[in-house]
């Protein structure tokens, strides 16, 4: 794997350009807005000779990470293509931010360094998380430009690379834990009525269950399925064509350790294949009747 250094501005300019329709449409899913996204040339960041963006300002921030260094996406609120929600997401807003962020960590990079992990945050301070995520001296600058449907335009900024991104995840870890924290407190209890025990984070759970988290489950996605006979199996060979009772526009199911958790449809990032979640199938709720104990 390749190190994400400046002299990869190059590969990285190739692979966004590769992808440039298919970053139009992940921002326009995110940000509910048609964008369209045209790749410029890169440069070199000199903090200390001026940015041609507020540094200190609010803004949007994926951070895709590649062994020890990481790639910041930058798009400043002053574009005025955020949503209102994007500062403080709910469940639906924090589900799409992960979803851009995890697309980004698909069309932002070449092959030769993919992404390990990606998240994407709003931020009140862009330069604060750069300062966290240590920009090296010799950091690269790529802008993408991207044009609404009425004509305004944008810039987002990929710098690289961060030479801390841990930090950086960190810090926005805390910050969600403390945010879900204050979202799950109740308003007031009567002082009366001791608090209910409740888990508002990871971090409180048992050991022995937080330990479960850890363990790695097969995620398949199941395009079709049917049941033939042994003598017809036994009778496939090349060429052979398996014909089933699913349309193939019907959705597509996730399936985790062999159970059914959601649907959605295929979708294709650069040249990967994925699917979009467009609904969570509920786990089947099972009763068992109480009977009165005689006499």
């Amino acid at each position: 794997m390749a190190e994400l250094t400046p002299d990869l501005a190059p590969e990285i300019v190739a692979a966004c350009r590769a992808g440039a329709g298919k970053l139009g449409e992940a921002l326009s899913r995110a940000l509910d807005a048609a964008l369209q996204a045209a790749v410029g040339e890169p440069a070199a960041f000199d903090l200390s000779a001026g940015q041609p963006f507020s540094a200190a300002g609010p803004a949007l921030i994926a951070l895709l990470t590649c062994g020890e260094r990481g790639l910041l996406a930058v798009l400043p609120e002053s574009s005025l293509l955020l949503p209102d929600w994007c500062a403080k997401p709910d469940a639906t807003g924090s589900s799409k931010l992960a979803t851009l962020a995890q697309e980004l960590g698909m069309l932002l990079l070449p092959e030769s360094c993919p992404a390990d992990d990606f998240r994407a945050f709003h931020t009140g301070d862009a330069a604060g998380t750069w300062a966290a995520a240590e920009l090296a001296a010799d950091a690269a600058l790529v802008p993408i430009e991207l044009t609404t449907a009425d004509g305004r335009q944008a810039t987002m900024y990929l710098l690289f690379p961060c030479l801390a991104p841990g930090a950086v995840a960190a810090d926005e870890d805390s910050q969600s834990s403390a945010a879900a924290d204050e979202a799950a407190a109740p308003a007031s209890l009567p002082r009366s009525m001791p608090p209910a025990y409740s888990v508002r984070g990871l971090d409180e759970l048992p050991s022995y269950t937080r330990s479960l988290l850890k363990i790695k489950v097969p995620v398949t996605v199941k395009l079709a399925g049917k049941k033939h006979p042994v003598s017809q199996i036994i009778g496939l060979g090349p060429g052979a064509i398996l014909q089933f009772d699913k349309s193939c526009e019907e959705l597509l199911e996730v399936e985790v350790g062999g159970r059914t958790v959601a649907v959605g449809e295929a979708v294709k990032v650069g040249d990967k294949f994925g699917i979009r979640v467009t609904s969570m199938t509920l786990p089947l709720e099972q009763f068992v009747p109480i009977h009165r104990p005689r006499g």
